[in-house]
């Protein structure tokens, strides 16, 4: 019954089954300012920014991200509250960004795993960068902006896991044809992979009845280029 779920997120070993003491690519260079930031944090921003923070209202230096004083009023500090969490929500999202980087150069990819033990909130902040980027290509409202984006992928961040999934197994079975010159995978030795050709192949049977699955045409098209008898 398993097999008949029609989810790609079943395999045993997908693009979340990192464990912390694997080591990725040693060539990688840890985060530094060279990798990119959202412009509002630099230092000249923050610079201007603490200057007309003074010039408004001298007794507001220690106030943090998350502060506010009694005394002020909304209306004559709306403005100046907006541009302080505007540029609080700017730094935290820098320092996620950078914590991505150094995951990548610790695992060779961005993949944060599901319940990642050693850094919980980096986790939950990449399923929310694909939330909003979701709600952004959707044109809805968004924390997702285009230069967001573009420091995103730059890192080489995956915006969609199942199709993650499923491009490691096509390669996978790439390999297996180019080695063995067939496509008939066993069981042993070879069960997530061989399972996941029978999921394909029932992918394929509700593709052709119209039915909803994830098959479609184009990976119609690159199994058969793999080798695979979908039939």
């Amino acid at each position: 019954m398993a097999e008949d779920n029609d989810d790609e997120d079943s395999d045993d070993e997908d693009c979340n089954s990192h464990t912390e003491d694997e080591t990725g690519n040693e060539s990688d260079e840890s985060y530094d300012e060279s990798e990119g930031q959202l412009s509002g944090s630099d230092d000249e921003e923050k610079q201007h920014y603490s200057m007309a923070i003074d010039n408004d209202d001298e007794d507001s230096d220690d106030e943090d991200c998350n502060s506010h004083t009694e005394d002020e009023t909304p209306a004559k500090n709306q403005g100046k509250t907006q541009k302080r969490r505007g540029w609080c929500d700017d730094k935290l999202w820098n320092d996620k960004l950078k914590e991505l980087h150094e995951y990548k150069r610790n695992f060779g990819d961005c993949l944060v795993p599901f319940k990642f033990p050693s850094n919980r909130g980096l986790e939950r902040w990449v399923n929310q960068q694909r939330t909003e980027y979701k709600y952004f290509q959707d044109g809805q409202s968004s924390q997702m902006t285009s230069e967001k984006t573009r420091l995103l992928e730059r890192v080489g961040f995956v915006w969609n896991v199942d199709t993650c999934n499923w491009k490691r197994k096509l390669q996978e079975l790439e390999v297996f044809f180019a080695i063995l010159g067939h496509t008939n995978v066993p069981e042993r030795g070879n069960r997530i992979l061989a399972q996941w050709i029978r999921r394909q192949r029932l992918y394929y049977k509700k593709y052709l009845n119209k039915e909803k699955t994830h098959m479609d045409a184009k990976k119609v098209l690159l199994l058969r280029k793999a080798g695979l008898q979908l039939e």
